[in-house]
């Protein structure tokens, strides 16, 4: 009965993860300054740091915050209007409303620190989980915001453009499991509306899913000389896929390429075959994966086609 009336608790306000790793002190500064006091929402910053970073951490984000920070011990309940920070020397995560710590293995820590949260925060808290990366190396926090994605929770990621360090967010936008890219001020302004109203969950997802046309009009001729390229070089004709999807995911590569309009985007690839590659191993990707599953096709081969 007493985990029961936690899980009840628990469903009343939403539990935000929040992955960093180089340059994310400095994003989830600006995140928490825009979230008001009261707010019933729980946020909990997991980090890459190294020991000696801990205690500078608290006092730096303390300062703009106008919810109490707490650090993370072994067995710590979450609680709505709080902000939970890992401390430097575990791995985090979370089971039923409660947080618990791992020693990490290394001084420098998990190399997935964030992946490993996350997945646990999409167990716990299935489609009301909302998973966001901040800057930061490589491609730790992508796992975990696919596993949040599965679950149909929310996930958000840092624009690389105004991160210190683009390599995690840029990659979870390779990867198609990002519904959200803003810069940290939009991050924080967007939970704390979340916050207010779970409901808007839906139609933060939404605002990045929903169709709106799937063929191409008089006036996306920039989209077909990038289709033309793919075509040239793939003999492959996107032209008639569900242009949304396609935009997205053209997005996602102007986004790590830098490029502000399809214009600019599709001069790129003009001069860059390998970026034309890039993007054709994107629009492919989560399609479907039986098309890339090697024991589908052996066994279709050896069962249906054998004659």
């Amino acid at each position: 009965m007493k985990g029961n009336k936690k899980l009840a608790e628990r469903s009343n306000f939403l539990i935000v993860g929040i992955g960093a790793s180089a340059g994310g002190l400095e994003a989830f500064t600006e995140i928490i300054a825009q979230i008001p006091k009261n707010l019933p929402i729980a946020l909990i910053f997991v980090q890459h740091l190294a020991p000696h970073q801990k205690s500078y951490s608290l006092k730096i984000l303390a300062q703009h915050s106008q919810l109490p920070m707490v650090e993370i011990i072994n067995k710590t309940l979450v609680e709505p209007g709080k902000i939970y920070i890992a401390p430097s020397s575990a791995s985090v995560k979370l089971k039923n409303g409660t947080l618990y710590l791992t020693p990490k293995k290394t001084p420098l820590g998990n190399s997935q620190l964030i992946d490993t949260f996350f997945e646990s925060l999409a167990e716990d808290q299935k489609s009301q989980a909302i998973a966001v990366v901040l800057s930061g190396h490589v491609s730790d926090g992508t796992l975990g915001l696919k596993a949040v994605q599965k679950q149909s929770g929310l996930t958000i990621v840092q624009n690389p453009d105004s991160a210190k360090t683009p390599g995690m967010p840029s990659h979870a936008i390779s990867q198609g499991v990002v519904h959200l890219v803003l810069t940290p001020r939009q991050i924080g302004a967007k939970l704390s509306e979340i916050g207010h109203d779970p409901r808007l969950i839906k139609s933060a997802k939404k605002s990045q899913t929903t169709p709106k046309t799937h063929s191409l009009s008089d006036s996306d001729t920039h989209l077909e000389s990038i289709f033309g390229l793919l075509k040239n070089q793939f003999q492959a004709d996107f032209s008639h896929y569900k242009l949304t999807t396609l935009k997205r995911r053209i997005d996602r590569r102007m986004s790590i390429q830098k490029k502000a309009t399809e214009a600019e985007y599709a001069e790129f690839l003009l001069h860059h075959p390998q970026e034309v590659k890039a993007l054709f191993d994107d629009l492919l990707i989560k399609v479907t994966e039986f098309f890339r599953d090697k024991k589908s096709y052996t066994a279709l081969k050896k069962k249906v086609l054998t004659n």
